[in-house]
């Protein structure tokens, strides 16, 4: 049977890769919506980017935490300084996915106008 030790390793890679790929997902998303402003994309099409945006900061936020907290955990664990590097990582994806889901809710807040009727 495989030791705890080995499966939380494994834990927070799974994390750290999943992490750094919505990282990558989240950037992409960023330039092809910047690129559609620039060749004017449909209006639909904008906001489908903007949706998946949200989605994608908060689902990047929620894994970075994790991650982040099971790498202090495992930092505080093994008293090793492997992991804060990563840790790094992980508290500047949390903050990153964060900043990039406000700011596109409020993008779409801001295009949608008000609508009082």
């Amino acid at each position: 049977m495989a030791s705890p030790i080995i499966r939380k390793q494994v834990t927070i890679r799974f994390l750290h890769r999943t992490v750094l790929f919505l990282f990558t997902v989240l950037i992409a998303l960023f330039v092809l919506f910047v690129l559609g402003n620039i060749q004017n994309f449909l209006d639909s099409s904008q906001i489908i980017i903007l949706q998946f945006l949200i989605a994608g900061g908060i689902l990047l936020f929620l894994v970075a935490v994790f991650a982040l907290l099971f790498e202090i955990n495992y930092n505080i664990y093994l008293r090793k300084p492997y992991y804060l590097g990563r840790c790094i990582i992980s508290g500047i994806a949390c903050i990153f996915g964060l900043v990039i889901a406000i700011a596109a809710s409020a993008i779409l807040l801001l295009s949608s106008g008000l609508n009082l009727v």
